[in-house]
């Protein structure tokens, strides 16, 4: 009994305490009719508790957004697909998504109620201003009636979306109904046609930026591994620390990195280095402040005539002078960004100075007198391309 009053919402007490009161009164009177209708007030809302407690629905959900990461500061829009998967049609549907604070509000709809094997939709706009990966979920969902209520928790995985087609890839991996839906060929995020190698080197220790060089440093690793995902190189993230764990392509793991990735307390970047021997292809780096001992050993790190971009974000003019010319005379091309108003023009300088083949980071004589060169055409505006994840991504 305790358990049913407890699933009544106030107006179900209400009407239990009304049918109390009547009854006492048709007992006291005594009045047969006012005792039978007392009776009713009150097993109304108790048997109304019962039944919804006693219900046994089934409810699954689909969350999908588009797109899955976004620049820090825009929007992405989520849309639920709450699906009954049992065969009794459920009752008035009370729902809501659990949302992180730092995405906005939670977001709460009502449903008149699903049939046995159907589904109703709902999108909303999440959006943070900083970069994080941020956990979505689970979706709350009261079935209701008018006195009492349940609760349902229910969770579905984020429904991984197909890239574009592009030149080699397997038509036998076309994903169809993307396909249909977006106009063009989509092939499955897993297949992938790569025409060169890259190692991505991103230098995250603390001493080595101011925190606003930092996320700068951040957003320009994030826009030249996005650049190189699209172009197809089999790329690989290194920090300082060394080769970062791959979880699942190349852009999802430099994504998922970046969005994290909080200043560390390393001192050297011996570890990274010895990473980076591992393997082959292009070199690039974002470095933050180095010393002379440390640009000579990132600068043995490229061998033979592989193609070494290093891109240095600091504000010690000087100091940065002496490892873009350390670094330079060991075959790397190197700039030199003391602020992000730097960064974009840089690219532009690049790109304007004659492309060589293969991708690349912006390179252009910096205002400490670093010399560079092109190395390609510029990757996306550096505009905070680390987002986020839903339930996060």
């Amino acid at each position: 009994m305790h358990r049913l009053l407890g699933a009544l919402t106030v107006r179900g007490r209400s009407f239990v305490a009304a049918g109390a009161a009547a009854v006492v009164c048709g007992l006291l009177i005594p009045e047969p009719d006012l005792l039978r209708i007392g009776a009713l007030l009150m097993a109304l809302p108790l048997l109304s508790a019962f039944g919804s407690g006693r219900a046994r629905y089934r409810l699954s959900c689909v969350r999908q957004m588009t797109p899955s990461r976004l620049p820090a500061g825009q929007t992405t829009a989520l849309t639920i697909r709450l699906i009954n998967v049992s065969r009794l049609r459920t009752g008035l549907l009370l729902a809501e998504d659990t949302v992180p604070y730092a995405l906005g509000s939670r977001p709460r709809f009502v449903f008149e109620g699903i049939g046995g094997g159907g589904s109703r939709e709902f999108t909303y706009q999440l959006g943070a201003d900083t970069r994080g990966k941020y956990t979505i979920g689970p979706l709350r969902v009261r079935v209701a009636d008018s006195f009492g209520r349940r609760s349902i928790a229910a969770s579905g995985d984020d429904d991984a979306a197909p890239r574009a087609y592009r030149t080699g890839d397997s038509l036998h991996r076309v994903h169809w109904r993307s396909t249909a839906r977006y106009g063009e060929l989509m092939v499955r995020r897993e297949e992938q046609f790569w025409r060169n190698t890259a190692s991505l080197f991103v230098d995250t220790r603390r001493l080595g930026y101011s925190n606003a060089l930092f996320e700068l440093a951040v957003t320009a690793a994030a826009s030249i591994g996005v650049h190189l995902a699209g172009e197809g190189f089999d790329a690989r993230l290194v920090t300082e620390l060394g080769e970062v764990t791959s979880q699942g392509s190349f852009r999802d793991t430099l994504l998922e990195t970046l969005a994290v990735v909080r200043p560390s307390r390393a001192l050297g970047l011996e570890a990274g280095i010895r990473a980076l021997g591992n393997g082959d292809g292009q070199l690039i780096a974002v470095l933050g402040e180095l010393t002379a001992g440390q640009a000579q050993e990132l600068s043995a790190a490229r061998h033979g005539n592989t193609p070494a971009l290093a891109l240095i974000l600091s504000q010690d003019q000087r100091g940065a002078a002496v490892s873009a010319r350390t670094l330079t005379g060991a075959g790397w091309r190197v700039a030199v960004v003391p602020d992000a108003a730097r960064l974009p023009i840089a690219w532009q300088e690049l790109h304007r100075g004659g492309a060589t083949r293969g991708p690349g980071v912006a390179a252009a004589a910096g205002p400490a007198g670093a010399t560079a060169a092109s190395a390609g055409a510029p990757p996306a505006a550096a505009n905070g391309s680390a987002g986020r994840g839903a339930g996060h991504e």
